[in-house]
């Protein structure tokens, strides 16, 4: 896993908006999981979205990291109103 995407992974997971957004590039495009007509693009839009899943996801946890080069997706478990997903 690379820096930045460890980074990213241990940020998100303990809810750190800032320094989860400190690994994106400016132009970041987030592609929602739920379906291909979304997509969040930029910093700030980034950090609506992540305010958002981190207020609603409890106990996130990665355990995949997919995809090389600048493109990454990482997989994980979360409970949501607690249930878990």
């Amino acid at each position: 896993m690379t820096d930045s995407v460890s980074r990213f992974h241990k940020a998100s997971e303990a809810h750190d908006l800032d320094a989860a957004l400190a690994t994106l590039a400016d132009d970041v495009v987030i592609h929602s999981p739920l379906t291909d007509r979304v997509a969040f693009r930029g910093l700030a839009e980034a950090r609506a979205l992540f305010e958002v899943v981190y207020e609603k996801l409890q106990d996130l946890k990665y355990h995949t990291t997919i995809g090389d080069g600048r493109t990454r997706a990482l997989v994980g478990d979360a409970v949501v109103g607690g249930s878990p997903d």
